[in-house]
């Protein structure tokens, strides 16, 4: 495993002929490729005019090998991405395409660069201990732990400062490639002033600036309905807002859950924090939060709380079904759970 950002610091040192890059999340394989695209080509760098893309599900490996060895009439040097698409019950490369890519790395072309991808949920070394070459440098990419860092930098060119950062994750979900479309919708929002604000955050995500998602659900866990309606009443207005709500409720009920499990009950600090994901600015008050009402259910109540959301859900998805009376039902049962 390697660090996001040491490997494109690595990248941006040194740019390797031949790369073999595994990760869960599409957009930081994108964005290495990107890295490595300008390092190689140059600050004029195109996807358009320098980037050739492959699929191992619709490209034989002979139409690979074959473009490596061809340069555009004005181009000096070339980007050639082969997308490994795993089967169902397959293992990544066959033996056949290894020893083909192998015989490539052998000699390859100084003006080509090849980088092999892969979206790889569960990473497995045994699948390519089998596949080692002199010239090619292979990384399997971690998980990102600094989290906050990641998104200043998808923010470059914006001010914005780390509270808010961490204000912005209370309306984000666990993957990537959904924050960075969030990110894009502010940066797009704020373009003329260069700054991303809470209160351009709060527009963005359609919460009031009276109330924030944390006081709602720490008035739900403390099962004061009247209390959790008002501030239901006082969200902003947004088509998808019902939803949004839910998406939170369920996830503090996931952080909850987590507290039941032994490995996360010895963390504390950062790790705690990162764990649960919390990244609001009273990280502690919601840990205790989580953990009063924790105290006040058990696994029966929480996995019930889970199918109150199901169901919940479920009906918003008819077009029969009052919203604001099925967030209100919710309220209701979770509170007396």
């Amino acid at each position: 495993m390697i660090d996001y950002f040491k490997l494109r610091e690595s990248v941006r040192k040194e740019v390797p002929n031949n790369l073999m890059l595994f990760s869960k999340e599409k957009i930081l394989l994108d964005e290495i490729i990107d890295t490595a695209g300008k390092e190689f080509i140059g600050e004029f760098y195109s996807k358009k005019n320098d980037l050739k893309i492959f699929y191992s599900d619709e490209n034989s490996i002979e139409q690979v090998i074959s473009e490596t060895g061809n340069l555009d009439f004005f181009a000096e040097r070339k980007i050639i991405n082969y997308k490994i698409i795993k089967k169902q019950g397959g293992r990544g490369l066959l033996k056949d395409s290894k020893k083909t890519f192998r015989t490539y790395f052998d000699n390859y072309n100084p003006d080509i660069m090849l980088i092999m991808t892969s979206l790889e949920k569960e990473y497995s070394m045994a699948n390519y201990e089998d596949f080692t070459h002199k010239n090619l440098s292979l990384y399997f990419i971690d998980d990102i732990k600094n989290l906050p860092k990641w998104i200043k930098s998808q923010f470059a060119g914006y001010r914005i400062k780390d509270e808010t950062i961490e204000y912005f994750l209370q309306f984000t979900d666990e993957s990537l490639d959904d924050i960075s479309m969030e990110i894009e919708k502010l940066k797009t929002f704020c373009y003329k002033s260069d700054e991303i604000t809470k209160e351009a955050i709060d527009l963005c995500t359609g919460f009031s600036r009276n109330f924030t998602v944390d006081d709602f659900i720490d008035t739900l866990f403390s099962r004061d309905k009247e209390k959790a309606i008002k501030i239901y009443n006082n969200i902003q207005l947004r088509e998808d807002k019902d939803l949004l709500l839910i998406f939170r409720i369920n996830s503090a009920l996931i952080a909850v859950s987590k507290l039941l499990e032994p490995e996360t009950s010895k963390l504390s600090g950062f790790g705690l924090y990162r764990e649960l994901k919390i990244w609001n600015e009273d990280k502690e008050k919601t840990v205790g939060t989580y953990r009063s009402y924790l105290r006040q259910i058990d696994e029966y109540k929480l996995k019930k709380a889970f199918n109150i959301i199901h169901y919940v859900t479920k009906k918003m998805k008819t077009a029969t079904c009052d919203n604001k009376n099925l967030i209100i039902y919710l309220i209701n049962e979770i509170a007396d759970l």
